[in-house]
């Protein structure tokens, strides 16, 4: 939990032409792991890859 892990592109796929490499130009998504295992997106997609504090959801318990 707020732990800071920075990203940055070390590889293209081959397909990628020479031309269009450049990181800047890069689209980040942001995913979620869910439960099962499997990544499902957020839909949060942003060109210049920012600092996102990612936390664990805990379930709420009602205190009654």
């Amino acid at each position: 939990m707020g732990e800071t892990v920075t990203y940055t592109v070390t590889d293209w796929y081959p397909s990628t032409p020479q031309n269009q490499r450049n990181p800047a130009n890069v689209i980040w998504e942001l995913f979620k792991k869910r439960s099962n295992g499997r990544f499902t997106s957020t839909n949060i997609k942003k060109r210049v890859l920012e600092l996102l504090l990612l936390a664990k959801l805990h379930k709420s318990i009602p205190i009654v």
